[in-house]
């Protein structure tokens, strides 16, 4: 059976739409918790009324403690199910996700992935990470790859995944609450470091992901603070007697935080010359770490004009990428 995890707060405009699509689920062996994180907002009712109408709901409702917290009371909840997925409350599933996920975990799996959709409106699905014109396909990618891919922030989302749930324990969702943009990269380390098996990676569909701007995403101002933070509690959850064979892993998704977060910006960022800066300069050289070459020339470059032109650069990089891979 597989268990539905739901955190629940401030998406009464949305999350009835939510139980909706997982309750048109084509598999239906599933126990779907919704866990009602003190929304103020009368999100938690309609999940009560939800509850009423379908034996396969259950209602937590708690004082508000920040989804990372709602989604461990979901999986404790979920005592009896063999799997979890996590679905946030203001997306949406496709009625094939759940056997989507299963049949693509197989017999010699413990996580699946499956593909994503983004939209705005409900009827505004645009392509993001899975092509809708093209057969799906799977891949199955070693524990160690997968271990890789977590640190360095590729699939970290919790949703899209279908988790076994002897891979989730206390240890999984133990973040401060102060961090509230990367958790799921957090949690997914830790899982990965606790699989031992091979992974399934499917390209079908299996989320919907809403953008719209009161979302966390949309509203949250990041800070060197905050990227300090994040990449530690990453690197700590790689065991120790691991670290060195990641250690690759652990620059990557250091330089590509300071490129998604600082780099953009035309003037030199007050992350440059940083103890945070200087050490991860010093590991690029320890290491001698080759890889992402126009990522690295950001971090030394000083100057707008130079700059500017790395921006460029990549951004003509990225767009050939995307045409080879169609």
């Amino acid at each position: 059976m597989i268990g539905v995890i739901v955190p629940v707060y401030k998406t009464e405009r949305y999350v009835a739409e939510c139980i909706e699509s997982i309750l048109s689920q084509t598999y239906t062996r599933f126990r779907l918790i919704l866990v009602d994180d003190g929304s103020p907002d009368g999100a938690g009712a309609i999940c009560d009324e939800y509850a009423k109408r379908d034996s396969r709901i259950t209602v937590v409702h708690q004082e508000n403690a920040g989804v990372t917290r709602a989604r461990a009371r979901g999986v404790e909840e979920a005592s009896d199910c063999e799997y979890i997925t996590f679905v946030d409350s203001d997306d949406t599933l496709p009625p094939t996700a759940f056997s989507t996920l299963r049949n693509a975990m197989g017999k010699h799996c413990d996580i699946s992935i499956g593909g994503m959709l983004s939209f705005h409106k409900s009827n505004d699905l645009k392509e993001h990470h899975c092509p809708t014109n093209k057969k799906a396909q799977r891949e199955i990618i070693t524990s160690c790859e997968f271990r890789n891919r977590a640190i360095e922030g590729s699939n970290a989302n919790l949703w899209a995944k279908l988790i076994r749930r002897d891979l989730i324990d206390a240890h999984t969702f133990d973040v401060p609450r102060e961090i509230i943009v990367g958790e799921d990269t957090i949690a997914n380390t830790r899982i990965a470091f606790k699989n031992c098996k091979n992974v399934a990676i499917s390209t079908a569909c299996v989320y919907y992901y809403r953008q719209h701007p009161d979302s966390c995403m949309h509203t949250f101002k990041n800070s060197l603070h905050d990227e300090e933070r994040l990449v530690k509690y990453i690197w700590d959850s790689v065991p120790d007697c691991e670290k060195e064979k990641y250690y690759d892993s652990y620059i990557k998704t250091r330089i590509m935080s300071f490129e998604y977060n600082f780099g953009y910006a035309t003037e030199t960022p007050e992350w440059f010359g940083s103890d945070f800066h200087k050490e991860l300069l010093a590991d690029i050289k320890k290491y001698r770490y080759r890889k992402l070459p126009l990522e690295r020339m950001l971090l030394v470059a000083r100057g707008k004009t130079l700059r500017k032109l790395l921006i460029k650069l990549k951004s003509i990089k990225n767009s050939i990428s995307r045409q080879l891979g169609q």
